[in-house]
């Protein structure tokens, strides 16, 4: 079984904890986020069973909070977390709503609303095949038909028309 693989089969026996796979996210995710917790003195805290909580679990160094992967405020990982929840080939650059819920079910974190609405915003696919947000056009209708000579007159102004 090749790392990746043994990597997934280690994320998964956790529990299900984490269908977004960090494992996707970079084969070596375990490192950034142990480099991210020993900054943190919060983390460091949950590590050293400082602070007795039973909302916060670690397994394998992995700090859990309830069913969650716990990332420090401000962390790197959300950023590639994003990206791969909207921009990988199996998500397929699904929108806010389905990229924010497959976020917030495994990773919340404070403002990641916020966070997510401004990644799709500065998505360059995203913004190349988004929809028109405009009413479909209805059918043309014809102007009435003027009784008399002259009762109607009207004036196109072309310009830009080049020089004979």
């Amino acid at each position: 079984m090749s790392r990746a693989g043994r990597m997934w089969g280690q994320m998964h026996c956790i529990g299900g904890l984490a269908t977004i796979s960090l494992m996707s996210i970079a084969l070596n995710w375990k490192a950034p986020l142990l480099v991210e917790y020993s900054k943190d003195c919060h983390a460091c805290e949950i590590l050293d069973k400082r602070i007795q909580d039973d909302q916060y679990r670690v397994i394998s160094e992995v700090i859990y909070y309830n069913s969650w992967i716990y990332l420090v405020p401000n962390s790197q990982l959300r950023e590639k977390i994003m990206q791969v929840a909207h921009d990988s080939p199996l998500t397929g650059h699904q929108g806010l709503t389905k990229t924010y819920r497959a976020i917030r079910d495994h990773f919340p974190w404070t403002r990641l609303k916020d966070d997510v609405l401004r990644h799709v915003r500065e998505c360059d696919t995203c913004q190349r095949n988004k929809g028109e947000q405009t009413h479909p056009t209805r059918l043309l209708q014809p102007l009435p038909i003027p009784e008399r000579k002259w009762e109607s007159m009207s004036m196109d102004f072309i310009t830009g028309l080049p020089v004979v």
